[in-house]
This record gives structure tokens, sequence and C-alpha cells, in this order.
């Protein structure tokens, strides 16, 4: 099971939804054996919502916002994998040791970053592209826009991931 943790705090950390779903289905096409799992709180159901039907493949189960802050953590310790932006998940998956592939643009991860084992915590940082993400009130979140599907799949095809997968299935 491979987690996609769709929300976040604010908009200027969310990716853009028509990747989620073209990650969706390029991981599904290419591994035929996985489920996607999108998590998230109730807020942001509508957003898993619209990724389900785009993605529209059976083996997509959207559990946002039914679990208690505890019953995410059990959720997560079972996945394989948490695909997220930096997000109150992704800092729960690396405590229980569920590897990840996060990502972000105004998050300073010296300051606020998780201490993470760097051989099953994969994070995609660019740079900042306009002065309006620090104040949070980004209402276009452009930055995002420069983390490509493309920019994940690159790291899981690493030999990293594929062990990961791997051992989850035996």
């Amino acid at each position: 099971m491979i987690g996609f943790q769709i929300g976040a705090s604010v908009k200027s950390k969310m990716w853009v939804q028509e990747n989620w779903v073209s990650l969706g289905k390029k991981l599904l096409s290419l591994y035929p054996d996985i489920n996607i799992v999108l998590t998230g709180a109730p807020n942001e159901k509508y957003l898993t919502d619209e990724i389900e039907s785009k993605i529209n493949d059976k083996r997509v189960l959207n559990v946002a916002g039914k679990y208690s802050i505890g019953g995410a953590a059990a959720l997560i310790s079972k996945l394989s994998l948490l695909i997220t932006p930096d997000t109150g998940p992704f800092h729960m998956a690396v405590a229980l040791g569920v590897p990840t592939v996060s990502f972000s643009v105004w998050t300073n991860e010296e300051e606020f970053g998780a201490c993470y084992d760097k051989n099953i915590h994969y994070h995609i940082k660019k740079p900042i592209i306009c002065d309006v993400c620090f104040e949070r009130k980004c209402k276009n979140p452009i930055c995002m826009e420069q983390i490509t599907v493309e920019n994940i799949l690159k790291i899981l095809n690493q030999k990293a991931f594929n062990e990961i997968h791997n051992k989850k299935q035996n």
C-alpha cells in the first residue's frame, strides 16, 4: 500500500491535483500489485474525492476524514510508502519508520524538518520563486508546480524503493 497525503496546512504546501492523478495512474500501471490509499483530514475529503474519481481504479482507497489521529497513525504504520508534502502525516510516518517521499518549497528543513534516516526518507526541495509563501498568504502555489511527477518517479525508480516494495511483498 502506498499512501498519498493530499492536503496540507496551507495551500502553498499543496501539490497540484493533476500531478496526484498522473502519479497515481503511472504507479498503478508500473506496479499492478499495489494499492493507493488517499489520506487526509475531513476538510480535505473533497480533494481526495476528486483524485479518486479521476484515477478511477478499484485499487484506490479513499480514507480521508475517516480516522482519528491515532487511527491515522495506525494506518500510516501499515503503508509501504507515504508520498506527501510537508505535513503532520509526514512527521508521523518518519516517527513510525515508514518510508517517505516528501516535497516542499518554503519549509526550512534545517529549522523545522524531521531528523530522519535518509536511506528510507527522500525529500524533494525546490526554490521559492515568489515572496508570498513566507507569509502563508499564497493563493496560487506556482512554486509547487516545480515539483513534477517525474521528480517523484525518479526517486521511486531507485534501488531503494524497489527494495522496500519487494520487502513488503515477502
